[in-house]
C-alpha cells in the first residue's frame, strides 16, 4: 500500500490509463519504463541487484501504484475497471514480464484472494475489498492443503466455532507476502473429513490481536527472492462471525470455483517470464553473432511455444466469459500444461547462450532468473497434482458423452481481440464440465495447409477417446494421468488451430495478420506433435523463414513475442 493511503487511511483516485485494453498494457510498460536504462530505479539492473540481495524493490510496488494495478482487480461494479478476465491476464503478464517476485506477490496473489471475495463475499466484504484494493491496498491467499503436492505447503489453518465467532489456530509456513499483506483470505478447516471440511475467511490484519499472530522465518526460494514468502501462524486468534466469506463448508466448492478465473490467469502471466528469456536469448544470439541454424531454430521453436501457450491461456481466460460451465475442464488443463511448455522452452533457449549461461549479471542473468522464477511461481496456488486431479475424473465421461458430439466452440473464443460479454454470476463456473467444444476444433479446423497436422492429432484423439473409456468408472487409476497429460497437450492444438482459422477468416487487430499465416500454427503443432511422440511431417521452409523473420522483426520493433505483438519498452 503507498505511503499516503497507510498512513491516512486515503482511497486514491483511480488512474486514468483509458478503456482499451491496449491503452492499458502500454500504461504498465509506462509505469516501469525503459528496463534497460541503467538510472531506471526498476530496470533490469536494479531488479537483478535486488533479487541477489533477497530484497523486495520498493521502487517496484510504486510503479504499480502509479499504474493504478489495484483498480484493474476490482469490477466496474464496484468503481475499479476490472472487465474482461483475459485483459487482467494480458496486464499481470507484463508485470511478470519485468519482475516476477512483484508479479507473484502483489498482482497475481492479490487477485486470487480478490476473486474469493467477488465470487462469495457479502456486499459489505465485496465493498471493503473494493475501497482496499483502490487505495493501494495487497491482499493474499493462503491455501490449504489439499491444493498442493508438496509437503511444505501441507500446514493448514482451523477455525472452530464459538459464541462470538471462531477461534483461528494453526501454521502455515509458506504463504506469499502474508507478512506484508493488509488482507488475506485463509482457506481453513471448519469440519471433519469430507468435501465439507473447510471454509473460507477474509482477514483483516489490521482487526488481529497482534499477541494471538506470529510470523514465521522466511523461506529462502530459488526463485522469486525479492518476494517475501513467509509464515504466519495463529494461536486462540479470534474471528468475527462476518470475516467467513459464503457459507460454512463452502471452501473447497469456492476455491475450485475461483481456480477456474485465476488458473488460467496465473498461466497466461507466466509467459511474460518467458518473453523476457527469449527476448534475452535472442540478443545473446545477435551480440554474439550466433546467426547458425542451430540458434534461429531454437529462437523459433521458443517462438513458437509461447503462441502455443498463448493460444492456450487464451481459450481459459475467455471461457469464463463464453463457456463457464466448461471452465473447469480448460482453467485446470491450461494451468498444468503451460509452465510444463514454458519451463522446456527456456531449457531449450539455455543452449542459445552458451558459455555465458552461468554469467550472474547483464543477459545471461536476466535469464537465470527467469529459470528459477518460473517453478516458484505456482506455489501460491493450485498446482499440478491438484490440476489431474480436477482433470482425471472428468476423462471418461467426457469421452463417453461429449468427445467428437459436441458442437465446436464459437469462434469468438479464441479472437486475441474480439469482445466479450459481461462475467456471470461464480454459480454458473461448474465444479464438472458439460461438453467439450474446444477439442471439436481439431475436427472443424482440419482443411487447408495444416490439413496433415491436424489429421495426426485427430487420429491420436481417438486413440485417446479409446484409452479413456476403458478407465474404471469412479475410480482413480493409475492409466489417467498419462492420459490427462495427453488431453491436455491435445486441448492446446486444437487451440492452436482455432486460434489460426479463426484470425485467417478475418483479423480483428494488431498481431492477428501474422496470425492468420499457417507457418507459427504449423512449427506449433509440430512440437506439440513431438511431445505426443508422434511423427509430424515436415515443415514448408518458408513456413520456418516466416517465423524467423518474425522472431527478428519483433525484437527489433520491440515487440511481444506472444498472439498480441504488443509494443514493449525495452
Amino acid at each position: 500500500m503507498t505511503a499516503a493511503v497507510r498512513d491516512q487511511g486515503l482511497v486514491a483516485a483511480v488512474p486514468d490509463t483509458g478503456s482499451a485494453p491496449e491503452t492499458r498494457v502500454a500504461a504498465v510498460e509506462a509505469a516501469f519504463g525503459d528496463p534497460g536504462d541503467p538510472d531506471n530505479p526498476v530496470g533490469h539492473a536494479a531488479l537483478l541487484a535486488a533479487d541477489a540481495d533477497r530484497r523486495v524493490l520498493d521502487e517496484a510496488e510504486l510503479a504499480l501504484d502509479r499504474f493504478g494495478l489495484g483498480a484493474e482487480l476490482v469490477p466496474r461494479t464496484l468503481g475499479g475497471r476490472m472487465d474482461r478476465i483475459d485483459t487482467v491476464a494480458r496486464l499481470l503478464r507484463h508485470v511478470f514480464r519485468r519482475d516476477a517476485s512483484v508479479g507473484v506477490g502483489n498482482a497475481l496473489m492479490t487477485f486470487t484472494s480478490a476473486v474469493h471475495v467477488w465470487n462469495a463475499g457479502s456486499t459489505q466484504q465485496r465493498e471493503a475489498t473494493a475501497g482496499l484494493l483502490l487505495g493501494g491496498g495487497r491482499m493474499t491467499n493462503a491455501c490449504h492443503g489439499v491444493t498442493h503436492g508438496s509437503v511444505l505447503l501441507r500446514d493448514e489453518y482451523e477455525a472452530w466455532p464459538q459464541d462470538s465467532g471462531y477461534r483461528l489456530e494453526g501454521r502455515k509456513r509458506v504463504v506469499f507476502n502474508g507478512t506484508r499483506a493488509d488482507a488475506l483470505t485463509l482457506v481453513c478447516r471448519t469440519g471433519g473429513a469430507g468435501p465439507r471440511s473447510h471454509s473460507v475467511f477474509l482477514v483483516g490484519r489490521e482487526g488481529l490481536d497482534s499477541a494471538a499472530v506470529s510470523e514465521l522465518p522466511r523461506q529462502e526460494t530459488l526463485g522469486v527472492r525479492s518476494c517475501r514468502i513467509a509464515g504466519l501462524a495463529f494461536r486462540g486468534c479470534c474471528l468475527d462471525r462476518l470475516a467467513l466469506l459464503g457459507e460454512e463448508g463452502e471452501g473447497t466448492e469456492l476455491t475450485l470455483r475461483s481456480f477456474q478465473i485465476v488458473g488460467a490467469v496465473a498461466a497466461s502471466a507466466m509467459i511474460g517470464v518467458a518473453d523476457t528469456a527469449l527476448r534475452t536469448a535472442v540478443r545473446t544470439a545477435l551480440r554474439n553473432e550466433q546467426h547458425g541454424e542451430h540458434a534461429w531454430q531454437t529462437l523459433a521453436g521458443g517462438f513458437a511455444d509461447l503462441l502455443l501457450c498463448d493460444a492456450f491461456a487464451l481459450v481459459g481466460t475467455r471461457a469464463v466469459h463464453l463457456l463457464p460451465e466448461r471452465t473447469s475442464v480448460y482453467a485446470a488443463a491450461v494451468r498444468y500444461l503451460v509452465p510444463r511448455v514454458l519451463a522446456q522452452t527456456l531449457n531449450d533457449l539455455s543452449s542459445v547462450l552458451g558459455r555465458h549461461l552461468f554469467d550472474r549479471d547483464g543477459e545471461a542473468g536476466l535469464f537465470q532468473k527467469a529459470v528459477r522464477d518460473l517453478p516458484v511461481i505456482g506455489l501460491g496456488h493450485l498446482g499440478s497434482a491438484a490440476c489431474q486431479a480436477i482433470l482425471i475424473p472428468q476423462l471418461r465421461r467426457l469421452a463417453e458423452s461429449a468427445w467428437m458430439r459436441t458442437e465446436p466452440a464459437p469462434a469468438l473464443l479464441f479472437r486475441p481481440h474480439g469482445e466479450l460479454p459481461a462475467l456471470t454470476g461464480p454459480d454458473r463456473l461448474s465444479l464438472a464440465a458439460s461438453d467439450d467444444p474446444v477439442s471439436s476444433w481439431l475436427d472443424h479446423a482440419c482443411e487447408g495447409p495444416l490439413r496433415p497436422l491436424a489429421a495426426a492429432l485427430q487420429t491420436e484423439f481417438k486413440e485417446l477417446r479409446a484409452r479413456c473409456l476403458e478407465l474404471p468408472p469412479g475410480v482413480t487409476d493409475l492409466r489417467a494421468f498419462p492420459l490427462a497429460d495427453r488431453y491436455a497437450l491435445l486441448l492446446a492444438g486444437a487451440a492452436v488451430l482455432a486460434v489460426h482459422a479463426t484470425c485467417a477468416s478475418g483479423p480483428s487487430g494488431p498481431g492477428d495478420t501474422f496470425l492468420a499465416d499457417p507457418a507459427w500454427a504449423a512449427l506449433a503443432l509440430t512440437r506439440i506433435a513431438r511431445r505426443l511422440g508422434l511423427p509430424a511431417p515436415g515443415m514448408d521452409p518458408q513456413w520456418a523463414l516466416t517465423l524467423r523473420r518474425e522472431v527478428y522483426d519483433r525484437h527489433a520493433r520491440r515487440h511481444s513475442f506472444d498472439l498480441y505483438a504488443t509494443p514493449v519498452l525495452g
